[in-house]
């Protein structure tokens, strides 16, 4: 279910900062290296942090430095110095160095991979309720360390996270009452995560979503909300959506009929989704000036979003 998240902006703690006075220097030097931090002034923001973890020994400016030597952001890069400085905050019970400790011991960025670690730190960082590391354990009882899985644990925890809108987890949930995984089957409530997942803007439960409204299952049939939903999801780059924006085109399924835009997205798709042969036998099938236009169309999406992901 989870992948890697980098836990950045989480170690920061940014929930700690709301509504808290900064009555001492080094909670003012903290607010000041947040503040820094935010506008990329990260040789600043390290010195304030810095300031603010010496001074009182502030667990939020020692999850940022974690984060800041992780990262490389106003200080050299040193992994090392970023699992001490996790591991001091940790141990205050911050919660969000206690996640990026995880993800450490998941990666190997600590110095070895130690799954046994990483699940520990998850754990302790989802009991304070944050929503990632409640995901990651869920994961671990799905089988993700190659444990015995089980369910109602991973259940119970990855709800916990669903609940507070975490929508990887929302997608997850659905899928699990999609197949009847630890859960009795129930194609109305896996619409229900799935769809929520989707409207947060995931790609993969935009097109799970999308899917599910063009076949009734659990939802409304519609292929005008199923297509768009699908059209989401491929514009955020999803192969599978692209390839099924394809068909619709080409069928004339929830949007007009438009050849040009079908060639289009298989192109854009090649080659994941349909096979590759079926493609060529469709855009063989065009007119010239057609598959031209498609190919074009297919270009200038692909460069607009090569552009728009080159920094991400």
């Amino acid at each position: 279910m989870c992948k890697r998240v980098t836990g950045f902006l989480i170690a920061l703690g940014l929930a700690g900062v709301v509504g808290l006075g900064f009555g001492t220097s080094a909670r003012a030097s903290y607010a000041e290296a947040f503040d820094a931090y935010s506008k990329q002034q990260y040789t600043t923001a390290f010195r304030l942090a810095r300031q603010a973890a010496d001074a009182e020994k502030d667990s939020r400016a020692q999850a940022m430095l974690g984060a800041l030597f992780a990262e490389g952001l106003g200080v050299g890069r040193d992994l090392k110095e970023a699992r001490i400085w996790f591991e001091t905050a940790a141990d205050q019970g911050h919660a969000g160095a206690q996640y990026d400790l995880g993800l450490m011991y998941v990666d190997g960025r600590a110095g070895a991979t130690d799954l046994n670690k990483a699940f520990s730190y998850f754990l302790a960082a989802a009991k304070q309720d944050l929503p990632r590391a409640q995901h990651w354990v869920a994961d671990f009882y799905a089988g993700y360390d190659g444990r015995e899985p089980d369910w109602d644990k991973a259940v119970a925890w990855l709800t916990k996270s669903a609940e507070q809108g975490y929508a990887k987890a929302q997608y997850d949930l659905g899928g699990l009452y999609f197949e009847g995984k630890g859960v009795e089957k129930n194609h109305i409530e896996a619409a229900k995560w799935i769809g929520q997942a989707a409207s947060l803007g995931l790609p993969e439960a935009a097109l799970g979503y999308g899917v599910m409204v063009l076949k009734g299952q659990g939802v409304k049939q519609s292929d005008e909300v199923g297509a768009k939903w699908l059209l989401f999801a491929a514009e955020k780059g999803n192969p599978a959506a692209q390839n099924l924006m394809g068909s619709l085109y080409e069928l004339g399924r929830g949007v007009p009929v438009d050849l040009v835009e079908a060639g289009k997205w298989y192109l854009i798709s090649t080659p994941s989704g349909r096979d590759e042969p079926e493609i060529k036998k469709f855009l063989n099938a065009l007119k010239p000036e057609e598959l031209e236009e498609a190919r074009k169309r297919a270009a200038s999406w692909i460069k607009s979003y090569v552009e728009a992901h080159k920094t991400q």
